[in-house]
């Protein structure tokens, strides 16, 4: 199965890295393995998570949390039985506005 990030994606996961970087090395080292463990988790059962809050709209869109990080994974599955693609959509901070990142979703 296929992985892709959103550039926005990347950028929200390299900016909390630097944020946490600039606080304490072994927490950002921290935040990005415990983002690798959410992935290889998405990947393993994609449907396994819920459904974003608040989403409505026709697309398959799910959400996980990071363990211990104000951190949620929004990605969209594509394909049916099997999923063949999943797109993180945004790596969001979980004080942020819930469907800020829906725009983005007509650029894939």
């Amino acid at each position: 199965m296929k992985l892709r990030f959103l550039p926005e994606a990347r950028w929200e996961l390299d900016s909390a890295a630097a944020w946490y970087e600039n606080h304490s090395l072994s927490a950002s080292a921290r935040l990005l393995d415990e983002y690798e463990r959410v992935q290889q988790k998405i990947k393993r059962n994609p449907q396994a998570h819920v459904r974003a809050e608040f989403y409505t709209g026709p697309r398959e869109v799910r959400r996980c949390q990071l363990k211990k990080f104000p951190y949620i994974v929004i990605y969209e599955c594509r394909g049916v039985n099997p999923i063949s693609e999943l797109i993180v959509v945004a790596v969001s901070h979980t004080s942020r506005e819930p469907l800020y990142w829906v725009e983005r979703l007509s650029s894939i």
